[in-house]
């Protein structure tokens, strides 16, 4: 939508999503020449998740030296081609795969947390804060997602959870806030249907506020790689 070449790795892998959000279940990762080609879905956005080499309905447990080899795999030995961001969606908190994505791409250009507005969610991604802080991985941002409800039929805005949480986490650890993303009918309703709510419904609220988090993160990375490439 921002014109920009995005490929998308699925990190979570007891609870591969990827592939539903964006419509891509049971298009299948193949072998190329410079290694595994990733799914191609909507607008040209790339894919690499588990879930897009499991059969369905299969169950596997991964433990930490399996997980560890999967993330090697994903992102040492996959045919990315020249992209302008490799996003990874992680696992809550402050598991495994958030250090070996770490190790394995040690000059990440920062890590995005997304919360919920209760403060006691806010336990979780405190930690996934610090984790990424002490790792010397820059935060871009906090997100608030599930920030209120607006009513699809009067469009009205209800706090349904305690509001706030993320917004005074990203002031206690002095980084940016980003923004709010409400709970929406339509955003529910295009992720079921694996089409981006962005695209589907860009005059929705949530789609909106989407895009606004997007654009300020794309022109906060292109300040912070113009600073390193003048170095």
């Amino acid at each position: 939508i921002m014109g920009k070449k995005v490929s998308v790795l699925d990190q979570d892998f007891d609870g591969s999503t990827i592939p539903k959000l964006f419509g891509t279940v049971g298009k299948k990762l193949k072998v190329g020449e410079r290694g595994l080609v990733p799914v191609e879905g909507l607008l040209g956005i790339q894919m690499v998740s588990l879930g897009s080499i499991q059969k369905e309905g299969e169950v596997v447990t991964m433990f930490h030296e399996m997980r560890r080899g999967t993330t090697e795999e994903f992102l040492s030995h996959v045919d990315y081609g020249e992209r302008d961001y490799l996003l990874v969606d992680l696992p809550p908190g402050t598991s495994s795969d958030a250090c070996n994505l770490m190790q394995y791409i040690p000059d990440l250009h920062g890590t995005v947390i997304v919360t919920v507005p209760s403060h006691v969610s806010q336990i979780a991604a405190r930690k996934a804060s610090l984790l990424s802080i002490r790792a010397d991985v820059r935060v871009l941002g906090i997100i608030e997602n599930m920030s209120g409800y607006i009513c699809h039929k009067c469009g009205n805005h209800f706090d349904v959870m305690q509001k706030g949480g993320g917004e005074q986490l990203a002031h206690d650890l002095k980084v940016p806030f980003l923004g709010r993303v409400p709970l929406h009918p339509e955003l529910s309703e295009a992720s079921d249907a694996g089409v981006p709510f962005v695209y589907k419904y860009p005059d929705n609220p949530s789609s909106k506020a989407v895009t606004e988090i997007a654009k300020k993160l794309d022109a906060y990375l292109d300040e912070v790689i113009e600073k390193e490439n003048t170095k």
